[in-house]
């Protein structure tokens, strides 16, 4: 390019940037929100997993209390 003018800094700080830029932020920030989409979808879903696990334990808890209370074998909650 006839010794290095600034036709040459031109392209090269050109295709740095434009290469360096876009690619580092492109990947930087696709893998950012990736990762970030894989934690909310983990996040929510373990939270209603144990939220339904949660919710079978409070079923399968309130079915032995209500078995309790008709065997007269747990102690009463209300005083008549």
């Amino acid at each position: 390019w006839g010794g290095g003018g600034p036709l040459f800094f031109f392209f090269f700080f050109f295709f740095f940037f434009f290469f360096f830029f876009f690619f580092f932020f492109f990947f930087f920030f696709f893998f950012f929100f990736f990762f970030f989409f894989f934690f909310f979808f983990f996040f929510f879903f373990f939270f209603f997993f144990f939220r339904k696990v949660s919710y079978l334990n409070e079923l399968e808890y309130n079915k032995v209390n209500n078995i309790l209370q008709n065997t007269q074998e747990s102690v009463p909650t209300t005083f008549s």
